[in-house]
């Protein structure tokens, strides 16, 4: 799921300012397709980490669960926060659509 939402997102191309506009120059600007797309592949790290972290505690390399259950709630957390920003950027997205011009 993270893959495809990632392509979806490299996408997406900043909205060109309209000619004649008092807008400032592009410094300091970010790119909102480039912060999701961190945002997503922090996420998938967190989840590979958990999901190594896990493998070794099941062969016995590490001793420690509280380490391995604290990678697995951050990563948990990560994809439920992803979760809910998604839903609510659909949300924004369907009310715009439903808009009358």
């Amino acid at each position: 799921m993270v893959k495809s939402v990632s392509n979806i997102v490299s996408g997406i191309k900043p909205i060109p300012a309209v000619p004649g506009s008092n807008t400032p120059s592009d410094e300091g600007k970010v790119n909102f397709g480039n912060v999701l797309n961190q945002a997503l592949n922090s996420v998938s790290q967190m989840q590979n980490e958990a999901s190594r972290m896990a493998e070794l505690m099941a062969a016995g390399k590490i001793d420690d669960l509280h380490s391995v259950m604290i990678a697995g709630e951050k990563a948990d957390l990560a994809l439920q926060f992803t979760l809910q920003v998604r839903n609510k950027i659909l949300d924004a997205y369907n009310e715009i659509m439903r808009m009358q011009i």
